[in-house]
């Protein structure tokens, strides 16, 4: 899982940074790729809420992937 977390993310950021992708996006689509375990682990730990964009952040839901 953590090579899929790393080619997403180095896949990801250059579409972000050109503006070809939201950062709302990027944290929906990389959580909802993720096993339902994982991911229900993950939306905890980076307290994600879909309702609020300001909690959508990558980096801090990346780091929660890998912990």
């Amino acid at each position: 899982m953590r090579g899929y977390c790393r080619r997403y993310a180095a896949i990801s950021k250059p579409l972000v940074q050109r503006g070809e992708l939201s950062r709302y996006m990027q944290v929906r689509w990389f959580v909802q790729s993720m096993p339902k375990m994982m991911a229900e682990r993950t939306v905890l730990l980076a307290k994600l809420d879909p309702n609020k964009p300001e909690t959508m952040d990558f980096d801090k839901v990346y780091q929660a992937s890998l912990s």
